[in-house]
């Protein structure tokens, strides 16, 4: 028999409290629309009937809009046990949400339902970036993700980034942070680079590829780094670059060059024509062991130039291995004045082999033709002379001579000196040698 009910009614809220017998039952509900949209219903008896349910219980869900904000909130508590929600959305400048959750109940955790879960998320979208953003923490565990894409005239960029502390995904192999970087980019007049940069924990890679044109020039950079385990033990090294570029602007120039692992190794070739001076260089360098063992030396060049026309020229020759001059040459033709001259310089790169060095000297027009010979070797030396009048005549007299003269490096006289002349007429022969020693 209820011994008392009593029922009270009010705009938004209702509460109803009967005794039957000592126990006791107490319902309120409460609902309102402003400023927010709430209800919360309560529960408290003492009936053994309602054993099953908590004889306290409360439950509360409220929402709240405004200025382009959404939020809700539920709550359920039950004894001892509290369950908390909380959902909020934002759309000003981009979409961004989050969520938190939180219980204390064991009943619901023996259900391997984590105690709380907190995560939140950004969303941008425009014709020229689009941006997203995701974390979550579930319990002591963690995940954050990000994404950016950006493009405008000049660049293509997108970023992905994620790092995170959950077990499983250790298990199947991704490193606790992550993330990716490719970026393309248009520089105009046919310039161009390209971008790639990937990071797994500790283990990195790099790509980077630029081409550049500019007026009589073209530059193409090649770049590779990388700190990946596989990627060592298949010998790749950990850095590399390659480069190319071709000119034209004070002639034909092509540079090669090139890094693997700290190794260096370069070619450089350049052509200059013009209408009188030609000219070629070729240098190479390199820091490689294995080429030195074979033989290579660590830098050599050459370089040859001719000025001048065919008829009066003047070239030059060199050649330069490991910053020691090796051979040296010039050759010098005048047409005009019958006069040719020949230089020769030879240094060879191992230092127990003598040294040479040579000049040639020689009037071919006219009627005094003469020539000179000049050889020098480290510890001797040769020079002859000679010279023929009346060449190319008609009667008349012809008179040689000739100078022969060997000189050793340690005497201040020749070692050996002999001389000839000749005269020839049209009835006699007259000659004459003499030598020293």
């Amino acid at each position: 028999m209820v011994q008392s009910l009593w029922t009270q009614v009010e705009p938004g809220r209702t509460s109803i409290d009967s005794d039957l017998e000592g126990k006791k039952v107490l319902l309120r509900l409460h609902a309102q629309a402003r400023p927010e949209l709430s209800l919360e219903c309560e529960l408290s008896h003492s009936l053994p009937t309602l054993q099953i349910l908590p004889q306290h219980s409360r439950v509360k869900l409220t929402a709240r809009t405004g200025n382009q904000r959404y939020e809700t909130e539920a709550l359920v508590q039950m004894e001892g046990c509290t369950v908390r929600g909380r959902g909020l959305v934002e759309s000003q400048r981009g979409l961004r949400g989050s969520l938190v959750y939180r219980n204390n109940c064991s009943v619901i955790q023996e259900w391997a339902i984590p105690d709380s879960v907190t995560s939140s998320g950004f969303l941008a979208v425009s014709s020229a970036l689009a941006e997203s953003q995701v974390s979550v923490a579930i319990d002591d565990t963690e995940m954050q993700t990000s994404v950016v894409l950006r493009r405008n005239k000049e660049i293509n960029e997108a970023w992905f980034n994620v790092s995170h502390s959950v077990p499983l995904l250790r298990k199947v192999g991704l490193p606790a942070q992550a993330g990716i970087r490719v970026n393309s980019a248009n520089h105009g007049n046919g310039s161009y680079s390209y971008l790639f940069n990937g990071t797994a924990g500790s283990q990195k890679i790099y790509k980077e590829i630029s081409v550049t044109k500019i007026p009589e020039t073209f530059r193409l950079k090649s770049r590779f780094k990388h700190t990946v385990n596989y990627l060592k033990k298949m010998g790749i090294p950990a850095n590399n670059s390659v480069q190319v570029e071709l000119g034209s602007a004070e002639g034909k120039t092509l540079t090669l060059q090139s890094e693997f692992g700290g190794q260096q190794a370069g070619v450089r070739l350049k052509l200059k024509c013009l209408q009188v001076n030609k000219e070629m260089r070729g240098t190479m360098w390199h820091s490689w062991p294995w080429l030195r063992h074979r033989g290579l030396p660590h830098s050599a060049e050459v370089t040859c130039a001719v000025q001048g026309m065919l008829a009066q020229f003047q070239s030059q020759a060199q050649v330069a291995v490991d910053g020691r001059s090796l051979l040296v040459s010039g050759l010098n033709v005048s047409a005009p004045d019958g006069r040719l001259s020949l230089l020769l310089s030879v240094s060879p790169s191992n230092q127990t082999q003598p040294s040479l060095a040579t000049t040639w000297v020689a009037q071919i027009k006219g009627p005094l033709r003469s020539a000179s010979a000049d050889v020098h070797c480290h510890d001797w030396r040769v020079r002859m002379m000679g010279d023929i009048q009346g060449w190319g005549a008609y009667g008349g007299s012809k008179e040689a001579r000739l100078t022969f003269k060997h000189t050793l490096h340690s005497h201040a006289s020749p070692a050996l000196q002999v001389e000839a002349w000749g005269r020839l007429t049209d009835t006699q022969l007259r000659c004459s040698v003499a030598s020293e020693p």
